[in-house]
Order: C-alpha cells, then structure tokens, then sequence
C-alpha cells in the first residue's frame, strides 16, 4: 500500500473520537453546539481541519472567550477564534512516559510532512508515543502444544478472556503503537478471520503471507515498506508487560542500529568448581556456584536500513541477523527485561499463564 494512503488510513484506524475534529467552514456557534456536546470529556476542544485533512487550529471555551473580548462576534467564522500555535507531534516524534505525565494537553494531534491530521491521541489512554512499526511474528505451527494447537495457531490459544495476539496488541497499544504487520502461515485465515483490518481496536494491521517457513525474522524481508525509521518486531506467542517505553529509551540512548531483550537464566552446579590454570595449578574452589546468563527474550528493536541484509523469501533468523550487523560494524545492544515476561512453549507454560493473567498489571 502507498506510503500516502497508509498514513491516511491511519486517522480512520487510530485511537480517535472523530466528533473532536470538524471542517473549517463550521460556523463558530455551530462549533459552540458541538463542543457542548463534548462537556463529559476534560477539557473539550475540537480540531479544525481543511478539506485535505490539514489542521489548521484548534478552538475550545478559551478561544472563545478570548476571541469575543477581542470584537468577535457569534456571527464570525469558527477560523476567527482558532488557536494556530497549538502544540502537536509528528510522525517520528517520540513522547516518552516521563513527558507525557508532565503534558497538560489531554488531547495531542499528530501530524504527516504535510501537516496532515494523522492521529488524535488520549493521552489519558497513553503509557508513551513512540514512532515504531510493528511485526508481529504468528506463523509457526506450536508443534508442542498438541492437541490445543492441531486446529488453532498458537498465538489463537486463549489465555484468561483474550487471544494471545490480543494481549500483545492491546498493550503494544498503550504505547501508541498503531501500525501492525501479523506474519502469517500456519491457518492464517483464523488470524485475519479474528483481527480483520484493526479498525475496531484503533489499529491498522496488515498481514504478510509466508509460503513457506522462513525463519523468526525472515518476514522482514516481505514488507515492502516502513512507516517509521525503527521496527519493534515481536514473537506473537509471548505473554509479556514489558516496559517497551524504557526499551527504546536504552535503544536510542546505546547508538545502536538493533537492541535484542533479553531474560536472566540462571545455572546452579551442584558440585563444587575447581580454579585450575593451564598448568593444573589450584588456586582456589567455588562451592555450587551460580552463572547467570543473558538469553534472547524473542523481543527486538531493528533500525529499518538492517532490513537490507534479511534474504528475500529465505530462512532467516534472528541470530542470523544480529551476527550479520556485528560482521558489518553495527552496534547491538541487550535490554534486560525486568518486566513480566513469559514464553508459551509447552503446556506447563499455558497453564501458567492462565494463572498469571489474573494479577498482570495493565497500563497506563
């Protein structure tokens, strides 16, 4: 899909309350009747935009006051009262969780390149803004957990009320995430039965087939297009409420052009460890000591340029990618998840996170 009619899609498909933005032509008392109509929201204020979707100002109560102390009357254009410096994003613009707390704006527009309205955020609905696509990887077959998954793909499987993939893009969501691409194999059509477009969740999703199985970032090399310059790319299989605000905080902040989250796993010995040199020399003994190591959490944050290295339509896979950048001088980084975490891959798992979802904390 062009590049213009995705970021147009994006205002139908995004967390928006439509009855906040009108067309210039508007009477301001006409206005005043729509914004009364916004009274049970904090702070109502309508978004005033030209027929090709360009914002050009904002109006509530304070423009009105202010305009009719100004000499306007009742009878003037709604455009007389607007507020034209109003505050805004942009696409690539990222609102960490920090400032978003400190916004004292409810309502945020987003504009494109062209000062298009593309979104309209409630912030009181946000954890963080960040400017990220998503893939979602769902086409693996989840052999291990027959017979839930002889019928059903395994990102299907329903933990508490919801679907794993609901999960996850219900709380990718929290951090304005809105553009989604579902990698798919393995009866995808209940996948894209069940999802459809995203429109009723606020999202856009579009699904990206695999003939074959290409390995856990093959998929990469299938999408045409990125609409941000940094992927979040995800195993769909995973129950998690990691912090993905603090995620791309440390991506950003370590220069790197890939970040990989990692969990802790520990190893207990259960004898104890000689210290010998290369010359059988003792030097000391540790009793049943512990390593802890860094594993991959199946979590990734991938600038779009590294996309160039995945093969088309070849078995790819995460590894694969990471010693690729390493080999070609670029920086990966590890992100510790501190966070809730929890890969499904066996019943023990499945039945676990049955348990677990009971007590997980939702943002924001």
């Amino acid at each position: 899909m062009p590049a213009n009619v995705r970021k147009k899609t994006l205002l139908l498909y995004a967390s928006m309350v439509l009855e906040n933005i009108i067309p210039h032509t508007l009477s301001v008392s006409k206005a005043i009747t729509l914004l009364s109509e916004l009274d049970e929201q904090e702070a109502p204020m309508l978004f005033v935009v030209e027929w090709d979707n360009r914002l050009i100002g904002t109006f509530d109560d304070h423009e009105l006051r202010k305009g009719l102390a100004n000499g306007l009357s009742l009878d003037s254009p709604v455009t007389a009262f607007l507020d034209r410096s109003f505050y805004h994003l942009h696409l690539q613009d990222y609102l960490s969780s920090a400032s978003l707390g400190q916004s004292k704006k409810r309502w945020v527009p987003v504009l494109d390149e062209e000062e298009r309205l593309v979104r309209l955020l409630d912030t009181t609905k946000l954890s963080a803004l960040l400017p990220l696509d998503v893939v979602l990887m769902a086409g693996g077959k989840g052999s291990r957990l027959h017979p839930l998954t002889e019928s059903l793909p395994k990102p299907l499987l329903k933990i508490g009320d919801q679907t794993l993939l609901e999960h996850n893009i219900d709380h990718l969501s929290q951090f304005g995430l809105t553009d989604y691409s579902i990698s798919v194999h393995f009866l995808a059509y209940k996948i894209s039965s069940l999802l459809g477009n995203g429109e009723d969740r606020g999202v856009s999703i579009r699904y990206v087939m695999e003939d074959h199985p290409i390995g856990t970032i093959g998929a990469l090399g299938l999408i045409d297009e990125y609409q941000h310059d940094t992927i979040l790319l995800m195993n769909a299989d995973l129950l998690t409420r990691i912090d993905l605000d603090a995620f791309y905080s440390h991506f950003l902040a370590s220069g790197a052009a890939m970040a990989v989250a990692t969990r802790p796993y520990s190893v207990s010995l259960p004898f104890g460890v000689m210290e010998v040199d290369d010359q059988l020399a003792v030097h000391g003994v540790k009793e049943k000591p512990n390593f802890t190591y860094q594993t991959n959490a199946g979590i990734y944050l991938i600038k779009k340029e590294l996309v160039d290295l995945v093969p088309q339509n070849q078995p790819f896979d995460a590894t694969d990618l990471i010693d690729a950048a390493i080999a070609g001088g670029q920086h990966v980084t590890a992100f510790p998840v501190l966070d809730y975490w929890l890969d499904i891959g066996n019943m023990e798992d499945y039945a676990r996170a049955q348990t677990d979802i009971q007590f997980l904390p939702k943002r924001p």
